[in-house]
């Protein structure tokens, strides 16, 4: 059986994974406040396409449900690359878990921003979290073949 010992380092991991629990819980928060000042009711998701077309906050509300939409179905994989990368990679994967946070924040400021209402290209500001995101999936991978 193969045993390994985790680093003293792998605290700065835990408290990266930490710090990107916050961030769907901020996510939540701006886009329950674009859901208001948009007047779409529960249990839509979304506005409608031809509602925010003729509605700037329909359509900066459907821009923040779709930021929150896409940090959820890409939350789980990270944080798991993150704990997996850090067995060997600790202090590179605490930095690299830091920096997807921030950019999860950015993606969202970004593309809700009402200078960009027409596009979404605010989101531009932070689709840079896919590099650390798969540099993690790799260190993953590199991690779990040392422990073998």
């Amino acid at each position: 059986m193969a045993s390994f010992t985790i680093s003293s380092d792998y605290r700065y991991v835990l408290l990266a994974a930490t710090l990107s629990t916050f961030v769907p819980s901020y996510h939540t928060h701006v886009t329950d406040a674009f859901r208001a000042k948009s007047g779409v009711q529960y249990p839509n998701a979304y506005a409608s396409a031809a509602e925010a077309a003729v509605s700037t906050d329909k359509y900066r509300f459907n821009c923040a449900q779709k930021a929150h939409a896409n940090l959820t179905e890409n939350h789980t994989s990270f944080v798991c690359a993150l704990l997996i990368a850090g067995l060997k990679y600790p202090k590179l994967s605490a930095v690299l878990g830091s920096l997807w946070s921030v950019a999860r924040v950015l993606y969202l400021l970004g593309y809700t921003r009402k200078e960009h209402a027409e596009n979404g290209k605010g989101r531009h500001w932070g689709t840079w979290w896919a590099f650390p995101h798969i540099i993690l999936i790799g260190l993953a991978v590199a991690s779990s073949l040392k422990v073998l």
